[in-house]
């Protein structure tokens, strides 16, 4: 996805951006009988999520853009 701009509008910062979301649901931790973690690679796939629809400057943290551009 491309975005509106190129470095942060409050600060002036070209570090990127983030969005903030919500994950609620239930993981699967996976374990060997020796008790070593076993493969957890899918332990978040069943997870939703929520929100995502604003940006944040990585730097200052404040709103830069709407990502339903």
């Amino acid at each position: 996805m491309e975005t509106p701009i190129n470095e942060c509008t409050h600060c002036g910062s070209n570090e990127g951006y983030y969005i903030k979301q919500y994950a609620f649901g239930s993981i699967k931790q996976n374990f060997n009988f020796d008790g070593s973690e076993a493969d957890n690679t899918e332990m978040y796939q069943h997870l939703n999520h929520k929100g995502g629809s604003v940006a944040y400057c990585s730097s200052c943290n404040k709103k830069i853009f709407n990502m339903s551009i």
